[in-house]
């Protein structure tokens, strides 16, 4: 009888654990702000997920062409944290552009606050308390100049998302 209890104990704990160290594993893939993890830095290639190739706006579309990539992203927000979000660099070949290629490039936002919860972050520590934010990219491109042409044509763009705390 004793040895019964032991067991059913054991399994009770060890269940327990199984489903802890899941949780955190699931919550440790989130994107998040808090007090400690102050920034969260996306580095994006300029290309749709179907591998389609963003053209200016109002051209005509070839077959592998579109007009707006949207990018989503699902960041996890401390309670009473404020945030905010940016675009900060557009890439070319490993390398930052000048003001008039960022300004050939038009980002529009849009955030949605989607549900309150609570992440594991730590496996140790507490859970944090907040908000899941989604927050919709739209990229689009306006029709550039010989100059720009010449300096972004049949190169892979990028570009650097960051959400960060305000602080």
């Amino acid at each position: 009888m004793k040895k019964l209890i032991l067991s059913m104990i054991l399994i009770f704990f060890v269940s327990l654990s199984t489903v802890r160290v899941y949780a955190y594993y699931e919550d440790s893939q989130t994107l998040y702000i808090s007090d400690s993890e102050t920034s969260i830095k996306i580095v994006e290639k300029m290309r749709s997920n179907s591998g389609m190739d963003l053209v200016p706006t109002g051209v005509i579309l070839g077959v592998n062409d579109t007009e707006q990539i949207v990018f989503t992203y699902k960041v996890f927000v401390q309670e009473g944290l404020e945030f905010n979000y940016s675009i900060q660099n557009i890439i070319i070949s490993d390398e930052i552009m000048s003001d008039d290629i960022n300004e050939l490039f038009v980002f529009e936002y849009e955030i949605t606050e989607l549900e309150n919860e609570s992440i594991q972050v730590n496996l140790f520590e507490n859970e944090l308390e907040g908000s899941y934010f989604e927050i919709t990219v739209t990229l689009s491109m306006n029709i550039p100049t010989e100059d720009q042409y010449n300096l972004i044509a049949g190169k892979q763009l990028e570009f650097e998302f960051v959400v960060q705390n305000e602080l």
